[in-house]
């Protein structure tokens, strides 16, 4: 082991353990994941590190953490729609949504259901 790229490890990284542990617990749904996520960043990061040393390893540490998350969310996009029930379970964070959008999207999904229970039953049936 590259004992300078260790030293910069523990000294860049590491003080940042409580806060990357504080945002995947925020962004990611399954907290029991969380501390295997953490280990998953830091091997990305010490890996990426041998090559060549980050200018912000705050940064750089979040950012793969970022990547990290996304890649899950797309591995389990796999699931068929039908078979979540709720979209929201999904919990995909690939950009943070405010509330108002999130209230926003909600009041357009529930005039959409609306719409379609006033069709005829045969209209409905073929949109569904």
């Amino acid at each position: 082991m590259d004992e300078s790229l260790a030293n910069w490890f523990s000294r860049e990284i590491l003080p940042l353990e409580r806060d990357l542990l504080r945002y995947l617990a925020r962004a990611w749904p399954r907290t029991v994941e969380v501390e295997d996520l953490r280990q998953e960043v830091f091997l990305r990061v010490y890996q990426a590190a041998r090559q060549s040393r980050p200018q912000s390893p705050r940064g750089f540490l979040f950012r793969t953490a970022y990547h990290l998350l996304i890649d899950r969310v797309r591995h389990a996009r796999v699931v068929s729609i039908e078979a979540t029930g709720d979209i929201e379970e999904l919990n995909v964070l690939i950009d943070e949504i405010s509330p108002e959008q999130r209230v926003g999207a909600r009041q357009e999904l529930k005039r959409l259901a609306s719409a379609f229970d006033r069709l005829p039953p045969r209209c409905r049936e073929v949109i569904w």
